[in-house]
């Protein structure tokens, strides 16, 4: 897992560089070529869709994205990579409906919406309420098994 600590993640660049600087200091421990997932919340969730272009990933997992106010997905993810979008019955900032959602899909060919509980503050506390569980099932499934 690799983080990038910045307030402007929408653009995927610190993710980009913050997953090649894992790659190349883990080298022996992920190998040459490892599976790679795309992740964030809010802003950094319409985000997840540029670093997975920039780094040729393999799935995004976008927690309440925004992907229509604070960040412009510049273009669709490859028609391989596995999107799961996650949003939130009590999410007044990044709703699913009426842009968020179809904005997602329109981004991805395989694509899974999911809805769950919470406000958009609930992955960013404790264990991140319902939307963080069903974030640790994508993560599980598309990276561990």
């Amino acid at each position: 897992m690799a983080a990038a600590t910045t307030a402007n993640s929408g653009d995927g660049r610190d993710v980009e560089r913050a997953v090649n600087d894992a790659k190349s200091r883990y080298r022996n421990i992920v190998g040459s070529d490892p599976k790679v997932c795309t992740s964030g919340h809010s802003q950094g969730g319409g985000g997840s869709f540029n670093a997975a272009n920039r780094l040729d990933a393999d799935c995004v997992i976008a927690v309440q994205p925004d992907t229509v106010f604070t960040t412009r997905i510049d273009r669709p993810v490859a028609s391989d990579v596995d999107v799961v979008c996650i949003f939130s019955t009590g999410d007044v900032l990044a709703p699913a409906l009426p842009s968020n959602g179809p904005n997602c899909r329109r981004n991805s060919t395989r694509y899974t919406q999911e809805l769950t509980s919470g406000t958009h503050f609930a992955p960013t506390t404790g264990d991140g309420g319902e939307p963080g569980e069903v974030m640790r099932e994508y993560a599980n499934r598309w990276l561990v098994n």
